[in-house]
């Protein structure tokens, strides 16, 4: 695992980081970590009845990491990426192949939580078994510029009788709750489970409502969960919606 704690400037260039329970780790206000040309591979849990959790790379309290053009691939984790409490700028960044392991790994592409943000610019997250893009809490912000986000080959999750839909191994494009905010601009989410995109709107966000924008962007091909035949539709400004009547999603 590659770590950094500040305040402190660094730059790992064309290296590979293979293995253990995070790949890339950035802490504290001040801390800055450039990781250039490489590639994070093969990240999951440690032993069973451990409390540590696997990512690819993160950012946590004020830390920031800036990624160019590097590879994130077949990884067990909660996420590729992670902003909590902390901010991770990507651009022509691959992220493929994001693996749930029980209560220990949720399986997403990319996300943030506690007020952290993440950007992806010119970049692809594909194939992340649970949902490609996850925000939550108020002051969490997502921007997706240029990028494109394609689900996995298959959901193995069954929506309830009441059209709850879990998270774990669904498939889900994009979803944001609790307050969380996403951008999505020239971007294109295709091939998802259940929904293409989803803000938890419901009365109980009244106060910290989660936010969706959407400019110039696509959502194709939104399959259904097996067993349920019902998908999104898209909306007049692009975003997706669940079809009546509504659902709602269970995360982490």
């Amino acid at each position: 695992m590659g770590s950094a704690g500040g305040p402190a400037e660094v730059l790992a260039e064309d290296v590979t980081i293979t293995g253990g329970t995070d790949g890339l780790f950035v802490a504290t206000e001040g801390t800055h970590v450039t990781l250039r040309s490489s590639i994070v591979s093969g990240q999951k849990p440690p032993s069973a009845g451990l409390s540590n959790r696997s990512r690819g790379a993160s950012a946590v309290d004020g830390g920031l990491l800036t990624i160019e053009r590097s590879i994130f691939r077949d990884i067990v984790a909660d996420a590729a990426l992670v902003g909590d409490a902390g901010s991770v700028e990507a651009s022509e960044t691959v992220i493929h192949g994001v693996r749930v392991d029980g209560n220990a790994a949720r399986g997403h592409g990319i996300s943030v939580t506690a007020a952290g943000h993440i950007k992806m610019r010119a970049s692809a997250i594909v194939d992340a078994e649970s949902i490609g893009v996850f925000g939550k809490d108020l002051g969490s912000s997502l921007e997706l510029l240029d990028t494109v986000v394609r689900g996995p080959a298959k959901s193995g999750t069954v929506p309830t009788a009441t059209f709850l839909v879990s998270s774990e191994r669904s498939g889900i494009g994009l979803e944001i709750t609790t307050g969380a905010k996403a951008t999505v601009e020239n971007s294109a989410i295709v091939d998802s489970w259940a929904y293409g995109a989803y803000a938890d709107t419901t009365a109980a966000m009244t106060k910290t409502r989660s936010t969706l924008t959407m400019k110039t962007s696509l959502i194709e091909n939104t399959r259904p969960s097996p067993g349920r035949p019902r998908r999104p539709s898209p909306s007049a400004s692009g975003s997706c919606r669940p079809a009546p009547p509504s659902p709602s999603t269970t995360s982490e």
